[in-house]
């Protein structure tokens, strides 16, 4: 094994484990945060009268 691509015994080896790790391969587990399990939460409407409602 060469030091030059050390952990990796070889370029070949270090480009397969990073291409696993950014097409979704390799996880690490853990607990999703609340809020991030499937689609974004949708955003709250925004409400274009709220400063003509603080002027009354």
């Amino acid at each position: 094994m060469s030091e030059r691509w050390r952990p990796f015994c070889s370029e070949r080896c270090k480009l397969l484990d990073l291409s696993r790790w950014l097409d979704g391969s390799y996880r690490i587990r853990g607990t999703e945060p609340a809020g991030s399990a499937g689609s974004p939460e949708p955003s709250a409407p925004q409400d274009e009268d709220k400063t003509d409602a603080a002027d009354e």
